[in-house]
This record gives C-alpha cells, structure tokens and sequence, in this order.
C-alpha cells in the first residue's frame, strides 16, 4: 500500500517471488530473491525490489547511462516504505545514513566522483548509481515539495507505462507539469558529479521596531565537482529563546548568496538545512543536554564530554565534507586539510565546560592528504567565524593514522585539521637526554608558554628563521613555564634553542608566528 499510495496502482497480475541459490532480481510478478534471505531481516531487500515493479519494470531506463532511474529511485523507495509503516523519523534516519556512507565512500567504490547520467558501463551496478541516486531523488523529493513531487513522479510513472525513458525526459516532464524550471537541478545533480555544501558564512541581526531584519550570508563550497550550482533552495531555520525553531526557504545561484528574514524575535542560531532535506555534502546532529557526560554526534566524527553545566544545552555539530576556507595569510609549512572540518553552535549559560574529541583516521580514507607518513606533525586549528583567521590552539592527540585529537576548552566555532611541514616545523628536537622544550600554542597568534626541563642550567635563545639572535635567558636547572608576547614579530618562522655554557644545542623547538 505504501508504494501504491504514492506511486499509483501496482500493474501486474499478482506480487510473486521465487527463491534462488544466490541473487536477487525485479523479474515482474516472479521476484527472485536469494533462498537465504527469506527470513526476518532483510525487509530492505524486499522493498527495494518490490519497488522495481514501478521504476524498472512499469517504466524502464532507456540506456545503461540512465541506470540510476532504476535502481536509485529503488534505494530511494527502501527509506520510503519506512515511512510508510513506521513514520517520517524512520525515513529520515535511514536516509541520512546511506547519505553518510554516499559522502564517505562512494567515490573511494567508484574510483572518483561521478555523475548519475552517463555513468561508464563498468560502474552501471555501483555505488553512484544506487546509493547516490537515492540520496539525490530524495533532494528532489525535497526541493519540489511533496505537494508536487509525488503527485508528478505518479503521472509520469501513468503517462510513460511500459516504455524506456531517459533522464532528459524526466527533466523535461518535471518542468511541464510542476512550472518548475528543472534544468538547473538536473545540470547539478544528475548531471555533474560530486556535491555542492552549503554553509552559513554569517547571520547579520538588526533590530527594526519590535522585529530583527535577520540577514543570512552562504557560501556554495564544492566537493568532487568544478561547476557551481544555480537556483538553490535551502532550507534556513532560525532558534529563538525557546529554542523552537522558524523555517524558511532561501534561494539564491552561485557561489555565494544573501536574504533577509524580518524575523518577530531575535535569533539565537541561524541553521542551514536543519532537518537533513538536501544530500549535499554535510552531515550533521544535533543533541539538547541536561546533564554533565560524554555525548556521541553521529555521522560527524564528533564527540562531546560535558563536565560543567548550569542548565540544558543544545548543541549542532556540522561535518562538511569540503575544504575549509585557507588560511588568510599563509603560513610556511602548514597545510590545512583539503577534505573536510568542522562547524560547531552551541546556546547554553555560563558557566558551560566541555572538551570536544574530533576524530582522525587515514585508514577510512578521512585524512589522506595530511597522513602521508608517521611522522606528519597533525594539529588543529580554529576560528570563531568567517570573518577571522584560523588559529592554533592547544591540544592532545591520540593514535599514529587514526585516533582522536581532544580540545579541552572546546569552543562553538570552526575546527580543522591541519600539518606541519618537517622542512618548516618539526617536532621537539632532543639533542640532548633529559632536556626538553615545547612551545604552546603553535603557530602563536600572539601571547605563548615555552616550557622547558632542565637537568642543568642552560640558555634559553629566540632565533629568526635568518638565523639573528631576538632574545636569550639564563635558566637554572629545573622545570620552568615562561610566557612570552610575540605579537609584535613579523609572521614567520622562529627557532626556540636551548644551550648549554658552551653554546652547544640541547634541545630545540621550531614554531610560526602568524598576523593577528
């Protein structure tokens, strides 16, 4: 009934099924499925291939290119069935982790991105087709609206019954008979390979009377593509003190874009796609917290521990799968991640504590550009928002290709990974046993602590990259913590040293200055 309700009335003579030693397949009226699945647990096999009986068997693709509008719309069916029986929250739930597995894995299976039409022969069966192409007839469930979308898809399915069709009349039909212009989704989403990610860069709030002009600021970042996409709709919500929140939809084309809400109340949070309507190349979650402890953000690679809270929490963690802005002045030997970071909002009371854990691992294919070797130097970075530099801040790591770094004062804002270049950072450089030296933070933005262990008494020398002594202090033996202000030197790399009377190196540390 869940299919017929949305799709129109089934067309064969009876729903058969047959079982067979290995494989499954939509054969009309005789399904065949594999004799080991007949059993519980395998609903989501039954539904995708009950839902052939309409996309692939009551119409069909007219070429291997157009395979998706088979069996995409099919794994697009297995979260609808879930709807149907057990509520919109099933759906969303399943849909958005094949939307997490898509964005994670989909171009490692199919050897890169690709796009849903025109898919090479040797890919016909593969992860683009099936997972992507479900992820994206969902963002076109969306994006039209259900008001349209299914009424649409059914009078397609009616009007084109027993015939092939293609991509470009799916286009076509969907501009006729919705009034909605579909080349520009199409262009993006079937089309082109790879994913648009939309972010919030910035909300501007002004107060007009007894109302807030609420401005919102978005950036299309790209993942996987070159080609930006036009005529957006994005879902933007906005919380207000009781935390509920007020839905809009925005549009706007390229690479950049900007409305403005009057808005009855002044918003806490401006959120973009808050109920998970566009598989573009985001995941998130989100938690509310009464009570101190660890809490797991699924999809995000994100973990929050709460140590101190005055009263409820509420908290987004965002994982956009796309580079994140560069650094505005460039720094010498760090590279910041080509592939991902993080968005973290937060509305909570004073006084709030917590550590953040943000999860890294070469083996998952998270961090392959900045895990090219053990002895990569893997650090974080943050910034509040846009409109600042990414920032050095302290941390502690776990794991060699795959672990955790941990934030301890963890901050709502922006988080990425990023490496030091050996030739330009190098860790500690013990030259000698039991003398050591770090520098915190790295690069400095300003004010450091240089602490130092010292079996004898030895001096402390600030070098310039070209080698001109700044600064030098005699320290006796023992452990020592100095704080230095090293706002006023020009951004570059410096050289911490420690020496004995003799001048001889016993340990050194490189760091960066960076402009404020």
């Amino acid at each position: 009934m869940v299919y017929e309700n949305h799709w129109g009335p089934y067309s064969f003579d009876r729903v058969g099924y047959v079982g067979t030693i290995e494989g499954a397949m939509e054969h009309a009226a005789n399904i065949a499925l594999p004799v080991s699945t007949l059993s519980s647990g395998y609903d989501r096999l039954y539904a995708h291939e009950l839902s052939h009986m309409w996309f692939g068997d009551k119409i069909t693709c007219s070429s291997a290119e157009d395979m998706w509008l088979n069996e995409g719309w099919a794994v697009f069916n297995e979260s609808l069935y879930r709807e149907g029986i057990y509520g919109y929250s099933a759906y969303r739930s399943n849909m958005n982790s094949k939307h997490a597995n898509v964005l994670q894995y989909c171009h490692i299976k199919d050897n890169g991105y690709r796009a849903l039409y025109g898919i090479p022969n040797e890919y016909t069966y593969g992860e683009t087709v099936y997972e992507k192409g479900g992820v994206v007839v969902h963002t076109l469930r969306n994006y039209l609206g259900d008001s349209l979308f299914f009424p649409v898809i059914s009078s397609f399915l009616q009007d084109f019954a027993f015939q092939p069709v293609s991509s470009f009349q799916l286009r076509d039909y969907l501009s006729q008979y919705a009034g909605v212009n579909m080349t520009p989704f199409f262009d993006g989403w079937v089309f082109s390979p790879g994913f648009p990610c939309f972010v919030i860069d910035s909300c501007q709030i002004v107060p007009a009377g007894q109302n807030f002009l609420t401005t919102v600021f978005v950036h299309q970042k790209l993942k996987g593509t070159t080609q930006f996409l036009n005529n957006n709709r994005l879902f933007i919500s906005f919380i207000d003190s009781l935390w509920n929140t007020h839905d809009f939809i925005m549009e706007f084309s390229g690479e950049f874009g900007s409305q403005t809400f009057n808005l009855p109340f002044e918003p806490l949070l401006c959120l973009a796609d808050y109920y998970d309507k566009i598989a573009d190349a985001t995941t998130d979650a989100d938690l509310r917290i009464h009570q101190s402890g660890d809490y797991d953000f699924p999809n995000t690679f994100f973990r929050l521990s709460v140590t101190t809270l005055t009263d409820s929490a509420f908290f987004r963690v965002t994982h956009n799968w796309a580079a994140p802005d560069s650094l505005k002045t460039p720094l010498p030997g760090l590279t910041l991640s080509d592939y991902r970071y993080w968005r973290i909002e937060g509305i909570y009371d004073e006084p709030f504590q917590a550590k953040g854990r943000f999860f890294y691992s070469r083996p998952s294919h998270l961090d392959d550009s900045l895990l090219q070797n053990l002895n990569d130097s893997l650090v974080i970075l943050y910034r509040k928002d846009a409109s600042v530099d990414w920032q050095g801040i302290p941390f502690t790591r776990t794991g060699t290709l795959a672990g955790y770094i941990t934030v301890n004062n963890l901050q709502p804002g922006e988080y990425t990974l990023a490496s030091w270049d050996e030739l330009y950072v190098g860790k500690t450089e013990i030259l000698t046993a039991n003398h050591k030296i770090s520098i915190h933070p790295n690069p400095v933005l300003g004010h450091c602590t240089i602490k130092v262990a010292l079996d004898n008494s030895s001096m402390l020398k600030i070098y310039a990259s070209s080698g001109v002594l700044l600064l030098k202090k005699l320290l006796p033996a023992g452990t020592h913590e100095l704080n230095y202000d090293f706002s006023q030197l020009p951004a570059g790399l410096y050289i911490a040293r420690l020496e004995d009377k003799s001048g001889h190196p016993l340990a050194q540390e490189k760091f960066v200055v960076g402009k404020r």
